[in-house]
């Protein structure tokens, strides 16, 4: 039980620790390429709305702020995310989209498509219509006659626009399509940037096991209580997802641990005496799934974890042995009255230390995971508890 408490110390250690590091500017890994065509590999400020159409914004070694508009830089981006251009539209940055002989970009609900000497701005547009004495909004296709005129007399393409509607994957549709018909090599930024934001790992790490159970039905002597320790292994696949928040990311995980719980209890109310001893054995293959919340954007960095656990077991080795003391005579018997949890939901919640480097991230984590079930045949119910702490690597 100290095993626990002092787990449940340091956890809270950890998030106290997280108001310094939230205290910390928004700045990740990026880059940004000046006038002479030259990229600088640095931290830049990491914005999500209208902001990052407007300004780049760095951070140099010593610390200070360097504040780059459209007219200053070619473009700017962030490392395994999105990147902007100025060289398009000479007062905004704009997002990539397709970079090729034949580009896409992207400014809010605004698209642009550039060749090797013109712009095409491509934006949908609406007007009032009376109908029958009410006034409705309907959508103008203008947009599709700049399509059209890009597609010159090619039919395929012609017969393409007449199914798009004004939305950014019928435009890459279109746009890439463009590309092929003209042989021009192109870039669908937003599938190389989707690649880049699965990462992979491993994990390793110390399993306190707590197990309970009660009951007053069938079994009305049993209530007992387990606490054991055992070594864990898993592997994890971890997905960003920017598009809702940069500090977002979807985790699925595959853990195997062995566990063992033994235990003996003397049960002196009842006549004649009883005497129990119970051991469990078995193989516990764990899948999590959890979303990590990252609580600043420094190489330094906290997360909380909060999602659920499912629990398999194989290898089941369960008994109970008891010795019923008659006088002075000894009597046994082996009972296997349940098993306690061969398939079982979770909850799962968690605090993680995370510290990037170039090309992996290193951390710990402590978690803390429940399990309940009830064996309503026997009206039994059994309790299981875990505190994980681990170490990870993550590619």
């Amino acid at each position: 039980m100290n095993d626990f408490i002092r787990l449940l110390i340091i956890s809270s250690i950890c998030f106290i620790g997280s108001i310094n590091l939230n205290a910390q500017s928004n700045f990740i890994d990026g880059f940004y390429i000046n006038k002479q065509g030259d990229t600088t590999y640095t931290k830049v400020r990491y914005y999500s709305g209208i902001n990052s159409y407007r300004i780049c914004e760095t951070l140099s070694e010593d610390g200070n702020i360097i504040t780059y508009l459209p007219k200053d830089v070619k473009g700017y981006g962030y490392k395994n995310d999105a990147s902007f251009s100025s060289n398009v539209i000479d007062s905004v940055f704009l997002q990539n989209v397709i970079k090729g002989t034949i580009s896409l970009y992207e400014k809010q609900n605004t698209y642009y498509i550039s060749t090797k000497d013109t712009v095409y701005q491509i934006k949908n547009s609406s007007k009032l219509v009376d109908r029958n004495g009410k006034t409705y909004i309907t959508n103008q296709d203008i947009w599709k006659g700049r399509l059209y005129y890009l597609a010159k007399n090619d039919v395929e393409l012609k017969e393409l626009i007449d199914q798009l509607y004004f939305r950014k994957k019928d435009l890459k549709k279109f746009v890439i399509q463009l590309n092929i018909k003209n042989q021009t090599n192109y870039t669908d930024l937003d599938i190389q940037n989707n690649l880049d934001k699965v990462n992979w790992g491993l994990r390793i790490g110390q399993q306190f096991n707590r197990l309970t159970k009660n009951s007053g039905g069938y079994y009305p002597d049993i209530n007992d209580l387990y606490n054991s320790q055992s070594q864990t292994i898993s592997l994890f696949a971890t997905f960003n997802v920017p598009e809702f928040s940069k500090s977002l990311s979807f985790n699925t995980e595959l853990l195997l641990s062995q566990i063992r719980y033994s235990g003996s209890r003397i049960d002196s109310n009842s006549s004649p005496v009883n005497e129990y001893e119970t051991n469990f054995h078995y193989i516990q293959i764990s899948t999590p799934i959890y979303l990590s919340y990252r609580l600043n954007q420094n190489s330094l960095f906290l997360s909380i974890l909060a999602g659920a656990n499912t629990q398999f077991n194989i290898n089941d080795e369960y008994s109970t042995k008891r010795t019923t003391i008659i006088g002075q005579y000894e009597q046994e018997s082996v009972e296997q009255p349940f098993i306690p949890y061969n398939f079982q939901p979770g909850i799962l919640l968690g605090l993680s230390i995370g510290l990037e480097l170039k090309e992996i991230e290193i951390g710990i984590d402590t978690r803390y995971i429940r399990f309940s079930k009830l064996n309503k045949e026997l009206n039994l119910f059994v309790n299981q508890q875990h505190i994980n702490a681990g170490f990870y690597i993550k590619f």
